[in-house]
């Protein structure tokens, strides 16, 4: 399956699509082109074998979707500052929020088989999701909609994403939605602070609470982090097959390959990139949406939708 990536990031959800960080996608898929324009992010996919030599389109708004290949599946996680519980809240008026319409614009032109949404849940309640459906079903997809939250899947923090995944109908179908599904969060163990309780530079985010964050915890001991948070580390290294690495540096700076192992990126993924500062990193990976949510969510709408389809 060929894949067509939009506000790519750091390949969070192509690592998660493709198949590259876990067995669950049922095939191997492979990327055919990206658009992103952050500086860095491109400096860290440059360093990654499976981005070497892929096309990037460059800016989504500018983009003459007639000369683009033709994929299977598109992916994108529009930016979710302005859906953000932490962030503007402007919704689909925000200067970012409105680029989900771009992303829209691409499905309709491309027409592929697949499209995998992925954005902060706060996207319920700000219309996006609501025009996205609207918008799928006009195009001829049906929908299969999940909330995942991180440590649902053993990882050692509690952030949850909204994924939308559509599958295109055939002409004598009617589009259906499948209704949203809420994965229950593990709640036996303690998790680290979500990087998004703060900054991850130190600077309060408009949601911060007095909860310690990646910042605050910078300052503790290798032994205080692993006595309040060792069960859900210890869970996360036995799932991801490595041990983790220090959270913080000898310094007292938080460690990014922490950051990188705690995120369930590959090893290196993010701090191989030498190019690129300690300060840009932790954001690009603050930003990222975790491979192994992303390889849920594509699983989970296959497995819906076609339950759903030989139902009917």
């Amino acid at each position: 399956m060929k894949i067509g990536s939009l506000f790519t990031g750091i390949g969070g959800l192509e690592l998660g699509v493709t198949g590259t960080v876990t067995s669950i996608v049922p095939y191997r898929n492979d990327i055919e082109w990206i658009a992103e324009t952050d500086g860095n992010a491109l400096k860290i996919l440059e360093h990654s074998t499976m981005f070497h030599g892929v096309p990037n389109l460059g800016d989504v708004t500018e983009i003459d979707w007639t000369v683009v290949p033709d994929v299977d599946c598109i992916t994108g996680g529009t930016p979710c500052q302005d859906f953000s519980y932490l962030g503007t809240r402007r919704g689909l008026e925000g200067e970012k929020g409105s680029l989900f319409y771009t992303f829209i614009e691409a499905v309709k032109a491309k027409k592929p088989d697949y499209v995998l949404w992925e954005n902060v849940p706060g996207a319920l309640t700000k219309g996006a999701y609501d025009v996205l459906l609207d918008e799928l079903n006009e195009a001829d997809y049906s929908t299969s909609s999940v909330i995942i939250p991180a440590n649902s899947l053993g990882m050692p923090h509690k952030r949850s994403r909204l994924f939308v995944f559509a599958e295109r109908t055939e002409k004598w179908v009617i589009p259906f939605n499948d209704q949203l599904v809420e994965v229950r969060p593990d709640t036996r163990l303690r998790c680290l602070p979500t990087p998004n309780r703060s900054r991850m530079d130190g600077r309060k985010s408009p949601g911060y609470s007095k909860r310690p964050s990646f910042y605050d915890l910078k300052q503790w001991s290798e032994d205080e982090v692993r006595a309040s948070y060792g069960a859900a580390i210890e869970r996360w290294e036995g799932t991801l097959g490595r041990e983790a690495p220090p959270l913080a540096k000898p310094k007292g700076t938080l460690n990014v390959e922490f950051v990188e192992w705690m995120m369930g990126f590959p090893k290196g993924w993010v701090t191989d990139a030498d190019d690129v500062s300690r300060t840009a990193k932790l954001a690009a990976l603050g930003n990222a949406c975790t491979p192994q949510q992303a390889s849920e969510a594509f699983y989970h709408g296959l497995l819906q939708l076609t339950r759903e389809r030989t139902s009917r």
